[in-house]
C-alpha cells in the first residue's frame, strides 16, 4: 500500500486529509441512499484491443473507425458550447440527469454565445439539447435564424428522442445547414424499434451525419450487439456510447434495477455537477466488450465511447484555463494531460531546511509555506522535484482546481515515485 512507505507524520497528516474528502463524497452519496460497489474485474488493458481501436483523452475515450469532430471539439470545450431551450422532454426516463427539473431556469442562448464571444472565444462547435428540443421547435428556429443573420456558422448537432422527427422537421433542419443529429435510444423504453429505424434512415437524406447516442445499461450487452447491427445495416453514421450515470437523484430506482455506483468512480475524486454525476458499475466493461467485438468485424459505422470521466474534461478545462493569466506559473504548472493544476509539496520543519538548501543552491526562488493544524508545508513548482532526487523525504504532487485568483480546490493528492515521476504527466 502506498500509505505505507509515507515516514514523514506531518505528511502523512496531509495525506490523509485528503482522503477524508474523498470519504466524505462516499458518505454523502450513500445518505441518498444508492449502492456503491468496487468492480470485481480488471479493466480491459489496453493491449488487449486490436490496432483498429483506438484511445485519446487518457484512455477516458475509446472508439472504431472514427469519432465525431464535435466529440474531438468536447475534450477541451473551448470555442463550444451547448445549448437548451427548456428541460421538458415527453419521456421520464429515470436516470435522465433533467428529471424532473422542469421548472430549471434557462439562460436565453443568444446571450450565452454573446458573453462567449465577448470574452474572446470563437463557436467553432454547437450542441442543442433538452430536454427534448423537437417541442420547441419554434424556439429553436428562431434561433438558428439569428445566428444565421449574425453571421455565426458553428458545426451545429441537435440531440433528439426522435419522437417528433418527420419530413417537415427534417427540411427545415437542413435548411439551416445542420451537421449532425443524434437520437437517444432508450433500452427501457417500450418504443417501435423499426419505426425509429425508418426515421433514422429518412434523416440520412437531409442531414450529414446521423448518430445514435445512449447510455449503455451493465446488462445490455447483446441487446446493444443488434442495435449495432441494425444501424450499420442501414448505413448510419456512428454511434456513442454513454457510460451509464447516476445524477444524484433516483437512487431507489437504481438500487431497485440491481445497479450501484461504480467506487472509486474516478481517479480524481470530488464533487460534481448534478449534470455530470458518478459511472454505474458495469456500464464500461460492456462498452469494452462491444468495442472489442467489433473490432474483430468488418462494419464501418463509426463506434465511440465516451465515458463520464471523459465528459468531466470540459468543465475541468475551462475552470483551469478561465484562470490562466491571473495564476502563478512560477510554480502552478498546468497539465495538458488531465487538465489540473499541479503543484508539489513537503512537510515538516526538517525536510522543509533541507529543501530550501537545495533550492538556495539551484537558485529556485518561487515557493509558498503554508500551515494545516499548526503543521509547516511547503508548496512548490512540480519541475523542482528532480533537484531532490538526492534527498531521502516524502513528496507529493497536488492536483488542484482554480476557483478564484486567490483560492483553489485542492482535489487530490499523490506520493512521488522518483522512478515513475514525469512532468508531461
Amino acid at each position: 500500500m502506498e500509505e505505507l512507505k509515507i515516514k514523514n507524520k506531518d505528511f502523512k497528516y496531509l495525506y490523509d486529509s485528503f482522503s477524508l474528502k474523498e470519504k466524505e463524497i462516499f458518505l454523502d452519496l450513500k445518505k441518498q441512499g444508492i449502492n456503491l460497489n468496487e468492480p470485481d474485474y480488471e479493466r480491459y488493458s489496453l493491449d488487449h484491443f486490436s490496432k483498429k481501436v483506438k484511445f485519446r483523452n487518457e484512455n477516458k475515450s475509446v472508439f472504431i473507425n472514427g469519432i465525431s469532430p464535435a466529440c474531438l471539439a468536447c475534450r477541451k470545450g473551448k470555442d463550444s458550447i451547448t445549448i437548451k431551450f427548456s428541460n421538458i422532454c415527453n419521456r421520464q426516463c429515470f436516470y435522465c440527469y433533467n428529471y424532473n427539473n422542469k421548472d430549471f431556469e434557462i439562460k436565453d442562448p443568444r446571450i450565452l454565445i454573446k458573453e462567449k464571444i465577448k470574452q474572446g472565444e470563437k463557436v467553432n462547435h454547437l450542441g442543442i439539447s433538452g430536454g427534448e428540443p423537437m417541442l420547441h421547435l419554434k424556439e429553436m428556429i428562431y434561433f438558428l435564424e439569428w445566428l444565421r443573420n449574425n453571421n455565426i456558422e458553428p458545426y451545429i448537432r441537435i440531440y433528439t428522442n426522435g419522437d417528433f422527427i418527420n419530413k417537415k422537421i427534417l427540411q427545415l433542419l437542413k435548411r439551416y445547414k445542420i451537421k449532425e443529429l443524434r437520437f437517444g435510444i432508450k433500452l427501457d423504453q417500450k418504443n417501435n424499434w423499426n419505426v425509429l429505424l425508418g426515421k433514422m434512415q429518412e434523416s440520412k437524406k437531409y442531414i450529414e451525419r446521423i448518430m445514435v447516442e445512449m447510455p449503455v445499461f451493465p446488462e445490455s450487452f447483446v441487446k446493444m450487439k443488434k442495435i449495432i447491427f441494425d444501424l450499420e445495416k442501414i448505413k448510419i453514421w456512428g454511434i456513442n456510447l454513454l457510460e451509464f450515470t447516476y445524477y444524484n437523484k433516483n437512487a431507489k430506482k437504481f438500487n431497485d434495477n440491481g445497479y450501484s455506483v461504480k467506487w472509486p468512480p474516478f481517479k480524481y475524486i470530488y464533487r460534481q455537477r448534478s449534470y455530470n454525476g458518478y459511472p454505474v458499475l458495469g456500464s464500461e466493461l460492456v462498452c469494452c466488450r462491444l468495442l472489442d467485438y467489433l473490432s474483430k468485424k468488418k462494419y464501418k459505422i463509426k463506434v465511440h465511447y465516451c465515458s463520464v470521466a471523459n465528459r468531466l474534461t470540459p468543465d475541468l478545462f475551462c475552470k483551469n484555463m478561465r484562470w490562466e493569466n491571473n495564476i502563478d506559473r512560477n510554480y502552478l504548472y498546468f497539465s495538458n494531460n488531465d487538465f489540473f493544476i499541479k503543484t508539489a509539496v513537503i512537510g515538516g520543519n526538517d525536510n522543509i531546511n533541507k529543501v530550501l538548501n537545495v533550492f538556495n543552491n539551484e537558485s529556485v526562488k518561487y515557493y509558498k509555506k503554508f500551515k494545516v493544524n499548526k503543521r509547516n508545508f511547503l508548496e512548490f513548482g512540480i519541475k523542482n522535484i528532480v533537484f531532490l532526487r538526492n534527498l531521502d523525504i516524502d513528496i507529493g504532487i497536488i492536483s488542484s482546481i482554480i476557483l478564484s485568483r486567490v483560492q483553489r480546490d485542492n482535489i487530490k493528492l499523490e506520493h512521488v515515485n522518483f522512478k515513475e515521476f514525469n512532468l508531461v504527466k
